[in-house]
């Protein structure tokens, strides 16, 4: 049932786009995630116990915080407004 509304979800908003281009695609990307998000949730669920399956999720999300953090910031030094 997930995966069929998401994609009858984003395919609707892809095609009619009410919010516009910009905003219906970034609603799409958000809901693809958390439908993602909740399969996976599913997914896991039914292949680990509930102890295994929260370890792995907070160590998971753990190095997703320390890659992100470790990341430089990227500016463009040479960008003039003028």
């Amino acid at each position: 049932f997930v995966i069929i509304s998401s994609i009858w979800l984003c395919l609707a908003l892809w095609i009619q786009q009410p919010l516009g281009t910009v905003l219906s695609r970034v609603v799409i990307v958000i809901w693809g995630l958390f439908a993602l998000s909740l399969i996976g949730f599913y997914v896991s669920g039914h292949l680990f116990s509930r102890r295994t399956d929260i370890i792995i999720y907070s160590l998971v999300f753990a190095c997703s915080l320390g890659w992100y953090f470790s990341q430089d910031a990227k500016q463009d030094r040479d960008w003039d407004p003028e």
